[in-house]
């Protein structure tokens, strides 16, 4: 017998980086193939014959079935997780016997131990991982051709990064399950498993047996109804003789009941958003260096994620450097030492932790100083310090990979044309399975994308730029990018910015010479603007990237060093220029022309209107622009939120205040500038000092920004205070130690579609609220729900007026703490027989300040973070 050609078979919705084959199993005349890289959500059902094509969640995974009949082999089924959760690697292994599937989700990160029958939405557990049953009947089910969900299994000793589904094994009656990266130290075979951590790494294999279900029992008794509702806190009482109970306590719709019956109705629900006061934003957590000395640098570089802190101290022991990592998951103070990470092979004036990237459990960390020869990738365990340290500064980039609460070096990465003095590691960007790595001193002549890196030096400082991407749980050299018009000393790759998910990379070149202004199709040549800068646009598609877009400001000149710092989302790209010169302040359509006011700063906010390249959007000024400010030294954006660090702003103000401070008497104390965008429009909104502002703090150097959380960089901060405190430290005995500053920030957006805003910003969700222009967006603590009166009649129609708010919540959302007051709520407007009442209401304001009184509190320290 020969074998023949069948069938080549692709996903329905094939799209870049999928990895659609990666897992197979075939029984019988039935295959699935898993792609755990689709980056679909799931729909309202999550086995379905069409494959959906949206994008949202990044590598969610996907596993497709298909049937063959008469030699054709035919789709049958798209199968997604039911959790909408992206890198769960759904489809990383796939089982199939007879009528059973099994799903393994490496990525899945729940700390549930059990078998469900409904998903956990947890997200306690990284990489725990998970596996899913599915079952295939030939009646009852109406979706997936009989294909429905089954059972979703979990390890009885789940813990973080143990990957249980890594690989799988199904038979009639048993189901084998891999965990490559279980941490017990057992051996042997047990019937119980074990919950040491002692061993990481070492991996364990689970087998699970198909037992039949227990004999169904009678149905219990019916409950007896419930009490009546007890107010177990004092009701809040508002005009027209009406009261409304606590959500806190349990209490629904039904339990808000007129005191006296009224001679008028008036709109039931009003949501209001209060005006958060400054004292809304509460001390700072204040962060030091666990043994901070003299010339630290401690904030130099920070990194953060929902759960994570890493701050870059690059200056420590001779510019050996080091990184300090925090837990945000730990004590009542909301943050917990991890991990002090070296280079292991650490030399002076090595600057590790220059430039730091985190994203999940993995962070990416510069040291644009080092000095070896070495070119490509080095894994830890083949890692050996004994190479020639000949390359004066060619910089490298060290990974660390997390495994619980443990920090290991990962891998070692050098340009493949590695030479002195390129400053490789300058800057990083992590997002996904792509690193980036600018080298702003790199001297070649060569333009464009290429495989391989030049050799050549006769640019010198032109700048390039170089991709990585992982597979697995390894890493590869992919592209080496140019900027189209290269030139000597345009330093391209000072600043990157990544955003996997839409597949765009924005690289600044601070030097760039050209005199043209705006967005266009190719980079210009010419040498009339020297030092300008400028950002080229990269997008990638599958694995090429190619060049979109020239991005130049919209006022270029000279020595304004546009492009030094990069901040970008899929719809958004805020570009910092520190050295730009002129005396505007505040937020306009048109950037200024005079230079008036030298290295005052500005920065520059491009928008993707219904294209893929990016137009000119706003130009921003500090509302107290001053000379040598350098606004836009650095910048941070997530969602409809914009941080601005202005490291050499001179006002002596401490804590944060609706105003600038006009005063330069505290030179280079530094200071941060929060900026919002609602319908449309950035709007300045905050202006932050350090609490214990100081000449030449440079409080923010650094920025990060992520959830409703500004972590500050203070480089030069001098106090010898160390650890983490809620008090910042006066003293300044310890010069240039360095600080990091967390702010929480209690936002509310006004969001131009209206609906409720995620806080966590567009990469997570976006807007998960419903309503049409006008709606009120909450991102974050300060909302407040008014009865403004409920009289008799209304009572009588809760059903209609207050139940169901929104299409989601029974619940009014009367709340007592400091979260978001109820979910996907709507404006409720008045019937034109209500409207008429309601124009003969006295005002409420004494009625709205009792509310606010008697619903707010302060957070612990403990819900800070």
């Amino acid at each position: 017998k020969t074998w023949r050609l069948e069938g080549f078979v692709k996903a329905p919705n094939a799209a870049s980086n999928d990895y659609f084959g990666y897992s197979i199993s075939l029984s019988a005349d039935r295959l699935a193939v898993g792609a755990y890289g689709e980056d679909s959500c799931p729909g309202t059902d999550p086995t379905t014959t069409t494959a959906a094509s949206d994008n949202r969640c990044y590598n969610a995974g996907a596993v497709y079935v298909y049937t063959k009949h008469l030699s054709r082999w035919k789709f049958e089924a798209f199968i997604k997780s039911a959790i909408e959760d992206g890198r769960d690697h759904f489809g990383w292994a796939v089982a199939l016997h007879g009528d059973t599937l099994a799903v393994g989700a490496y990525g899945d990160d729940s700390c549930s131990t059990a078998v469900a029958t409904t998903p956990p939405t947890d997200n306690g557990c990284s990489s725990a991982g998970a596996v899913y049953l599915y079952k295939r009947q030939s009646t009852g089910l109406t979706h997936g051709m009989g294909w429905g969900f089954d059972c979703y299994v979990k390890a009885p000793n789940a813990g973080s990064s143990d990957q249980y589904g890594y690989a799988l094994a199904l038979t009639a009656d048993s189901l084998i399950v891999g965990a490559l990266y279980e941490d017990s130290c057992a051996t042997g075979v047990s019937g119980v498993a074990n919950t040491d951590n002692g061993c990481q790494g070492s991996g364990a294999v689970y087998a699970h047996r198909r037992v039949a279900p227990s004999p169904s029992l009678p149905p219990p008794p019916p409950r007896p109804p419930p009490p009546p509702p007890v107010c177990v806190e004092e009701p809040l009482v508002f005009g027209l003789g009406c009261t409304a109970l606590l959500e806190d306590h349990g209490h629904t719709c039904a339990d808000l009941k007129a005191l006296h019956p009224a001679p008028r109705c008036c709109v039931p629900c009003e949501i209001v958003p209060r005006d958060d006061d400054d004292d809304r934003f509460s001390a700072p957590i204040y962060v030091k260096a666990a043994s901070a000395q003299t010339g630290d640098s401690f904030g130099w570089s920070t990194a953060m994620t929902s759960d994570t802190l890493a701050v870059g101290a690059s200056r420590t022991a001779g510019g050996t450097g080091t990184v300090t990592v925090y837990s945000r998951l730990g004590d009542a103070r909301g943050l917990t030492l991890q991990a002090t990470l070296r280079a292991p092979n650490a030399g002076a004036s090595d600057y590790f932790g220059t430039s730091l990237a985190l994203d999940g459990d993995m962070l990416a960390v510069g040291s644009y100083g080092e000095d070896s020869c070495a070119k490509g990738i080095v894994l830890a365990d083949k890692f050996d310090d004994d190479m020639e340290h000949k390359c004066y500064s060619a910089g490298a980039v060290y990974l660390f990979q997390r495994h619980g609460t443990s920090w290991d070096f990962h891998s070692y990465i050098k340009a493949p044309n590695a030479g002195s003095t390129d400053y490789f590691g300058w800057s990083v960007a992590l997002s996904a399975d792509t690193l980036v790595v600018g080298a702003y001193n790199e001297d070649s002549c060569s333009k464009g994308v290429t495989a391989t890196a030049a050799t050549d030096d006769g640019c010198r400082s032109a700048g390039a730029v170089y991709v990585y991407t992982r597979k697995g749980d390894a890493w590869s050299f992919e592209s080496y990018l140019k900027a189209q018009n290269a030139g000597r000393n345009d330093n391209f790759g000072h600043s990157i910015a990544l955003d996997a998910a839409s597949g765009t990379l924005a690289v600044g070149a601070r030097y760039d010479d050209s005199c043209t202004t705006g967005v266009s199709s190719s980079a210009a040549t010419d040498q009339g603007c020297s030092s300008s800068g400028a950002v080229h646009i990269f997008e990638r598609s599958g694995k090429t990237w190619r060049f979109e877009s020239y991005v130049k400001s919209g006022s270029t000149s000279e020595s304004d060093s546009f492009g030094y710092a990069l901040a970008l989302t899929p719809t958004t790209l805020a570009v910092g220029s520190y050295y730009e010169d002129s005396c505007s302040a505040g937020v306009s359509a048109t950037a200024a022309s005079d230079n008036g006011c030298s290295n005052s700063g500005a920065v520059h906010v491009f928008a993707r209107k219904g294209g893929r390249q990016f137009e000119f959007d706003k130009f921003i000024k500090a509302p107290n622009a001053g000379a040598t400010d350098y606004f836009g030294w650095s910048v941070a954006l997530q969602g409809d939120t914009l941080a601005v660090g202005a490291y050499g702003e001179d006002g002596c103000a401490t804590g944060v205040s609706k105003s600038a401070a006009a005063d330069n008497a505290c030179q280079s104390a530094g200071a941060v500038y929060l900026y919002h965008r609602g319908h449309g429009d950035w709007q300045f909104y905050r202006y932050v000092k350090a609490p214990n502002a100081g000449n030449n703090d440079n409080y923010g150097y650094s920025l990060a920004l992520t959830d409703r959380t500004l972590a500050v960089g203070a480089r030069n901060e001098d106090s010898c205070a160390t650890g983490v405190s809620f008090t910042a430290a006066a003293d300044n005995s310890c010069s240039s130690s360095g600080a990091v500053y967390l702010h929480q920030l209690p936002f509310v957006h006004f969001g131009s579609a209206g609906g409720v805003v995620d806080p966590r910003g567009s990469g997570r969700g976006g807007t998960v609220g419903g309503g049409s222009g006008g709606g009120i967006a909450i991102a974050g603590l300060v909302l407040i729900l008014i009865i403004s009166a409920y009289c008799a009649r209304i009572a009588l129609k809760r059903a209609q007026l207050c139940k169901n708010v929104g299409g989601v919540s029974e619940r009014c959302a009367i709340h007592t703490r400091d979260v978001i007051l109820g979910t996907h709520l709507q404006q409720i407007s008045p019937s034109a027989e209500d409207r008429d009442d309601i124009a003969t209401l006295p005002p409420a304001s004494s009625s709205f300040e009792r509310v606010v009184s008697r619903t707010h509190r302060e957070p612990s320290s403990s819900e800070m973070l």
